[in-house]
């Protein structure tokens, strides 16, 4: 059993869960994912570890309620008990130092890119992230890209928030500017 240590929501549909899973928060890198069955007879739905902290032995899981599965992890809350955690699995993705790495993420897929823009500033990137959503109660993590990014954009579909656009609109500003991008990593909703 995986106790939920801790429940935000961010956005409607879209919380974020810390659980504790030592294993999987001492041995997960960036673009790994786990298995999650949150009780007997469930159904087991990969979902991306989008932080983790060793130390205290959690892993963050970013979930939209979509399905009957993801809305029941989403009805659970902070001392309830999930009943398999699995991971880490999957390829971590290659992280490397570029020089210049245009980070791009829209909607809950910022969960997913999270992770990979900190590994790329940890290996010594100039880190450009763009973040978008359809609209201003939809755009999560923005702080926590600003955090590992040394420049960062909003876009919203609608423009009640940064830039009125898709993020390809700010990646093309990007990849025209003098000095231009090294490399893209883009993860969509």
């Amino acid at each position: 059993m995986f106790p939920i240590i801790d429940k935000k929501v961010l956005a409607p549909t879209i919380t974020r869960f810390e659980i504790k899973a030592p294993f999987v928060a001492r041995k997960r890198r960036a673009g790994n994912f786990v298995m999650v069955r949150v009780e007997e007879g469930g159904e087991r739905i990969p979902l991306t570890i989008a932080d983790g902290n060793p130390a205290f032995g959690t892993i963050t899981l970013i979930v939209q309620a979509i399905g009957g599965t993801t809305k029941l992890l989403c009805s659970k809350n902070t001392g309830d008990m999930l009943l398999d955690v699995v991971g880490p699995l999957g390829n971590p993705t290659p992280i490397e130092k570029h020089g210049v790495v245009a980070c791009v993420g829209g909607g809950v897929g910022t969960a997913e890119l999270y992770p990979i823009a900190k590994a790329l500033k940890e290996a010594g990137n100039r880190v450009l992230t763009v973040i978008g959503a359809r609209s201003r109660d939809l755009v999560i993590l923005e702080k926590e890209m600003a955090g590992c990014s040394d420049e960062s954009f909003v876009t919203t579909d609608d423009g009640t928030y940064g830039r009125k656009g898709f993020v390809t609109d700010q990646l093309k500003d990007l990849l025209d500017a003098p000095g231009g991008v090294n490399a893209v990593y883009a993860i969509g909703p």
